[in-house]
């Protein structure tokens, strides 16, 4: 699809988009200023679920990209709107269970309506085993987000698609899938920028995904008729040649994104 004529509001992925590693990715800041003088909204929006939108909005700041907490959406955010109050067993970490809980999803002892599971760097046999057999039991299973791995000062780590897996393996069961490139985390972004930007009003095909990743940004976003705008500047390695991961916007970097979004 095209780039919409007037973009109304844009949605961006973090790692590997906005920073890597340590660092903000060189013309990230500069091209949030940008929006901001022009006058278009943004959100930030991940499919990692452990930590809270306090944390990773202090962790943009400390890089120089200026960020509130309530323009952050995480998968575990996400995936407790997306469901009914109720009991549930989690596998994840505080910022998950505490989301969870927020929106009446109480973490239970005892049998569940739902099994939840997202990135629990203190998984254990024990958590796993019983989540397997309120599966086998008839639970409603849910996860945050499939991604298989993700990259870490020390390399390449496990991530929730390595959880649901071995899930898989014991039960056969598989997820409904909240993160990208499923819609529900999509669906919370637009929710989000127009909650925080009241009479923006804008459906998906006034807006723009900003991300690097073909897999999950690109082609969550193209399913839902989004303008997906791929950044080279994290894991992609060049567009993929299947029409549905196909980028509308390819950028080596933000300067050339800026050149191509706002010359004329």
């Amino acid at each position: 699809m095209p780039l919409p004529p007037r973009p109304r509001g844009f949605i961006f992925d973090l790692d590997g988009t906005l920073y890597r590693g340590e660092r903000a990715i060189p013309g990230a800041a500069e091209f949030l200023v940008e929006l901001e003088k022009r006058a278009l909204p943004y959100v930030f929006a991940t499919n990692r679920a452990n930590r809270t939108p306090e944390e990773v909005a202090a962790q943009l700041r400390s890089m120089g990209i200026a960020c509130r907490s309530e323009q952050i959406l995480t998968s575990a955010l996400a995936t407790a709107e997306a469901l009914r109050p109720g009991r549930a067993c989690i596998i994840g970490q505080p910022a998950l269970i505490d989301a969870l809980a927020r929106n009446g999803i109480e973490a239970t002892p005892g049998k569940p309506d739902y099994v939840i599971v997202g990135f629990d760097e203190t998984l254990t046999y024990r958590k796993l085993a019983t989540a397997c057999r309120w599966l086998l039991s008839g639970a409603r299973y849910i996860a945050t987000n499939p991604d298989n791995t993700f990259n870490t000062a020390d390399g390449v780590a496990p991530e929730n698609g390595a959880v649901i897996a071995a899930i898989h393996a014991a039960t056969g069961r598989m997820p409904e899938v909240i993160g990208k490139p499923e819609a529900p985390l999509f669906r919370s972004a637009r929710r989000l920028l127009n909650r925080l930007h009241p009479g923006l009003n804008a459906d998906f095909d006034a807006l723009c995904m900003v991300g690097d990743n073909l897999d999950t940004d690109i082609l969550g976003a193209k399913r839902l008729g989004i303008c997906t705008i791929l950044m080279m500047t994290g894991i992609a390695r060049g567009p993929d040649a299947a029409a549905d991961r196909r980028a509308d916007i390819v950028a080596e970097d933000y300067a050339g994104l800026t050149q191509r979004l706002f010359s004329c």
